[in-house]
């Protein structure tokens, strides 16, 4: 039987156990030394197929008992995908590097449908542009047949997948690697390879769209040429139907032509009015109105664009703006997005008009009371509608729209204090559901350690949150333990920004993605300053991966010795690493610790990593450890389930 066959063989028996309580590990590991490039993508493709299989389960059992079971199943299913996946990827990876064994062109044509199949499975855009490299180095090596080499299809991958590290990152680097490999799509050495006019249009609209104007990478010159060249192809029409034989594509690469005055106008011109000679603007600008204006079905973009262009020419107020806006978006909103599951073109669809309407708002004479009112109504839909997304860990689209819609005071500027933070949390919960139950977790824990320190030993926390004496911290315990509670609501609120780097759990993580984890204690950061009464949390979001003695951990630049929460920083991070350790939701990378096992780690690590204080006082108190016990071990499963039956359908 091959691996393949054998594979096949467990997926059969992995099916099973959605409805029986057996488990079967997978095998195909225990074959690499027969094992094809072929084989490899053909097992991690299934993989990711039974994993998406697990995780969609978590949210149909809606018997607690059945899926807190299934939830223990899932767990050890995965971690065995995740060593599968872990001992595949790097014999890809080592049998390419490796010199001493002779390769064939067939084994890069192998890699070649092998990325393009795993691509269409995963949003892995790190492993996407490493295997890509492969290609790339054996494409300009000069060993590949022309016929054969594709790197035009190669380069626009690169491209593709480092805009999607962009896009979740905010790095600018990233969009500087993807307009390079946008770029070579371009040049015409590359002219006589397979599939370089399909890809040479494909990143001539991604120029088009400004992909690369926006973050300030690309000169609008160029944007401007590539848009020419595009009118060039599709208006001859003996060219179009050679590199666009699909009336579709034809379609769509007519309408980003015929609308990209639009675009300037709107994404350009009104936010630099010196690209362009006034009096050409505005002869654009009252075309665009007039043809708008005698469409039937305009999208909710041109609709905004449309009422943008009109107050920009004085033609309506802000308050005319706004209420026309209004009437749009509740006509778009019940037709069309309120029910149902939204695909991440949908929900871009209707994301986009919301930042026009809120700035109408703004500047309009409207009150501030009803001002508030908008926002609220907009805002619950917004909530409604991230709930309601599918594919939600393979589309990195709704990343950057999260965090512009969560951080913009534009937004949320009539919302109060507590409505904004409402609005977070909810919308983190939505984004977000592990990560969530896991800080709600790590919250109960820390809440327990908290409030029998501040009954046994206050002394601890004398001096914080406005304690001077042991006896008021004692009369206040329940306070503290709030307060380290919603702390730990908060701590891993960066994590927002590296979704699809956090939801990687069935495959080891690239150093990349490793540095990227590093950084979201201070991604936290933009999101607790959404409200005055976040700042407090502010330490607990930074110092959570830092050691006790400020010696190790993350970020380098934030010392944690000198917080004037230290102490109870230091207990949220120790239930941070106690909670991570025994979960069964996530964490493929280890198998699930037990209470004795950790404080074994705790007592090892006492002084350096943890504090000593906190470790000694969980030591001299057994009836703590039997609580701390008692959560990790049963307590989960109502803390988990509780949160997740809301998103159970």
């Amino acid at each position: 039987m091959s691996i393949v066959s054998k594979y096949k063989y467990f997926l059969s028996i992995v099916c099973a156990i959605f409805v029986g309580s057996g488990y079967a590990r997978p095998a195909a590991y225990e074959y690499l030394d027969t094992l094809t490039v072929a084989d490899c993508f053909e097992t991690l493709i299934e993989n990711r197929k039974v994993y998406d299989r697990y995780n969609d389960s978590i949210f149909i059992i809606n018997n607690q008992e059945e899926w807190s079971n299934f939830i223990i199943r899932h767990s050890v299913v995965n971690h065995d995908i995740y060593e599968t996946n872990k001992k595949l990827i790097k014999w890809v990876f080592d049998f390419f590097a490796n010199d001493s064994i002779r390769k064939h062109n067939s084994d890069y044509e192998e890699l070649l449908e092998g990325l393009v199949r795993y691509d269409q499975s995963n949003a892995d855009a790190f492993i996407m542009v490493r295997l890509c490299k492969v290609l790339e180095d054996y494409y300009e090596s000069g060993e590949c047949p022309r016929e054969s080499n594709y790197s035009s299809a190669i380069f626009a991958k690169c491209a593709y997948s480092y805009n999607q590290i962009a896009n979740m990152t905010g790095d600018k680097e990233y969009s500087r690697l993807s307009y390079d490999y946008s770029m070579r799509c371009l040049d015409p050495k590359y002219s006589d390879l397979p599939d370089y006019d399909y890809y040479r249009l494909k990143q001539l609209r991604n120029q088009r769209n400004l992909v690369y104007w926006k973050p300030g990478i690309q000169p609008l010159e160029e944007v401007e040429a590539a848009v020419e060249e595009l009118r060039r192809i599709v208006y001859n029409d003996s060219l179009a139907k050679i590199m666009m034989p699909k009336k579709k594509d034809w379609e769509i690469y007519r309408e980003s032509v015929e609308s990209f005055d639009e675009t300037m106008l709107r994404d350009v011109y009104i936010v630099d009015s010196t690209t362009m000679e006034k009096q050409k603007a505005d002869s654009i600008m009252q075309r665009i109105i007039l043809r708008n204006m005698a469409e039937n079905d305009l999208s909710p973009r041109s609709i905004m664009s449309t009422l943008v262009l009109m107050e920009h020419q004085g033609a309506i107020t802000y308050d005319t703006a706004f209420d026309l806006a209004m009437k749009a978006y509740d006509k778009f909103w019940n037709e069309r997005f309120s029910t149902g599951k939204l695909s991440p073109e949908e929900l871009t669809e209707y994301l986009n008009p919301i930042s026009d309407i809120f700035n109408f708002m703004r500047y309009s004479n409207h009150t501030d009371a009803h001002k508030h009112e908008m926002s609220l109504k907009i805002l619950r839909n917004v909530e409604d509608a991230f709930s309601r997304r599918v594919n939600q860990h393979r589309n990195l689209a709704y990343i950057r729209q999260l965090r512009n819609i969560v951080t913009s005071k534009r937004k949320t500027r009539y919302l109060t204090p507590e409505e904004r933070i409402e609005f977070m949390n909810k919308l983190f919960v939505a984004t977000q559901i592990t990560t969530y139950a896991h800080s709600v977790h790590v919250g109960i824990l820390s809440r327990i350690i908290t409030e029998a320190i501040a009954q046994d030993e206050p002394e601890l926390f004398v001096g914080m949150l406005g304690c001077n004496d042991a006896e008021g911290v004692r009369q206040k315990k329940e306070l503290f333990g709030q307060h380290v509670y919603n702390a730990a609501l908060y701590h891993d609120l960066g994590k927002n920004n590296i979704t699809a780097v956090v939801y990687n759990e069935y495959r080891p993580l690239f150093d990349e993605e490793f540095a990227l984890i590093k950084r979201h204690s201070e991604m936290a950061l933009p999101f607790l300053e959404m409200a005055p009464q976040m700042e407090q949390y502010r330490d607990y979001a930074l110092g959570h991966h830092k050691w006790y003695n400020g010696k190790r951990g993350y970020p380098d630049w934030y010392d944690n010795t000198t917080s004037e929460y230290r102490t109870l920083v230091d207990i949220l991070t120790l239930c941070d690493c106690l909670q991570a350790a025994t979960e069964r939701v996530g964490r493929n990378y280890q198998r699930k610790k037990n209470l004795d096992m950790l404080m074994n780690e705790f007592r090892r690590d006492a002084g350096t990593r943890y504090n000593p204080y906190i470790v000694r006082f969980i030591d001299q108190h057994p009836a703590l450890k039997d609580q701390l016990n008692q959560s990790i071990e049963n307590d989960w499963r109502d803390i988990y389930f509780n949160i997740y039956k809301d998103y159970i359908h």
